[in-house]
């Protein structure tokens, strides 16, 4: 004998606006996903044409990508798995020793995210000093700083995943030593800025046109300034103490940016290096075509000595075309 299925209620207010929160959550994770897929399969394709230390860019962005696609499957079943227990006839079961190891997964995601990014912008800025033991050991103790930070968020965590104390107790345990990092590794690429212009304007003039070099050197300097932009909203959003729906979105869509822009970065900055070698061999190349001796004059045999006082060596002379922007 069958049983009856079961009559569905309607959805009470609260059931109503917290399935409207996960819709909107999936979905801010979804289109940011999505971004990252797309921006790590062309930072990879970018890395694979490089050599020398390519391989550890292209490390660092596919761990991003396993932990961004951690994050986002565990966001998803977190709130699948709470889906049984909502509304009027909704299942009698505990569900919280299944979010217990969602939670753990989430943060031990997150703070791959983060670490890995501020990896990062601590080698960014450390190639640009190859010399400088104390930028070199002020990097380490910000790196130091930031692991520290997420050992202790993840224990809190993980000892308290259900606390209602907020994200100022929690996150800024992590949040405050990235920004640190953030700010002492911009700070140092912003002065080889400053060194890099003063040389080409001493050396070339104001009005010189920028480098190649020297536009790399602003590309890594605005985005570092972004990547500060962000993560002072992070840590805004922190200190407010706000659980809130808006809250909750803006906070979602700011982690999420905080593991896109080092991918971005690695991808318009590995772009831009491959353009500039393609130029100069472009250049090159240009040149060497624009070189062609005069036809029907042949160089002179063993048999037909070349005259001392140079008058033979005008029967050959070197003849350069003129580019179209040279033609005045």
């Amino acid at each position: 004998m069958s049983t009856p299925p079961s009559i569905s209620q309607p959805l009470s207010s609260y059931d109503v606006a917290l399935l409207r929160e996960c819709l909107l959550e999936t979905a801010i994770n979804s289109a940011c996903y999505g971004i990252q897929v797309a921006l790590s399969i062309a930072a990879i394709s970018a890395l694979v044409r490089k050599e020398g230390r390519a391989w550890i860019l292209a490390t660092a962005v596919i761990a991003l990508y396993i932990a961004s696609t951690t994050d986002a499957a565990t966001s998803i079943m977190w709130n699948l798995v709470q889906m049984p227990v909502l509304g009027v006839n909704a299942l009698d079961i505990d569900i919280n020793a299944i979010l217990h190891d969602l939670n753990a997964l989430s943060v031990a995601s997150t703070h791959v995210n983060y670490l890995v990014s501020d990896a990062l912008v601590a080698w960014r800025a450390w190639i640009l000093w190859p010399y400088s033991r104390i930028i070199h050991g002020v990097l380490l103790l910000c790196m130091t700083g930031t692991l520290a930070g997420a050992i202790a968020e993840s224990v809190w965590a993980m000892r308290d995943p259900f606390s209602s104390a907020g994200p100022a107790k929690l996150s800024l345990s992590i949040d405050l030593p990235v920004w640190v990092t953030n700010i002492v590794a911009t700070t140092f690429v912003g002065v080889q800025v400053w060194f890099h212009r003063r040389h080409i304007i001493s050396s070339l003039g104001p009005f010189s046109k920028e480098s190649q070099v020297g536009r790399i050197l602003i590309i890594l300097l605005e985005s570092g300034l972004g990547y500060c932009s962000i993560l002072t909203t992070i840590i805004a959003l922190d200190l407010t103490n706000n659980n809130g729906a808006a809250y909750r979105s803006i906070y979602t869509v700011a982690y999420k940016l905080a593991s896109i822009y080092p991918i971005f970065v690695v991808f318009v900055v590995t772009a831009q290096e491959h353009l500039t070698a393609k130029s100069i061999i472009g250049g090159q190349s240009s040149f060497l075509a624009s070189l062609q001796f005069v036809p029907g004059v042949s160089a002179p045999t063993q048999s037909e000595p070349v005259s001392s006082t140079g008058h033979d060596s005008e029967d050959i002379e070197l003849v350069t075309r003129s580019q179209p922007a040279d033609v005045q």
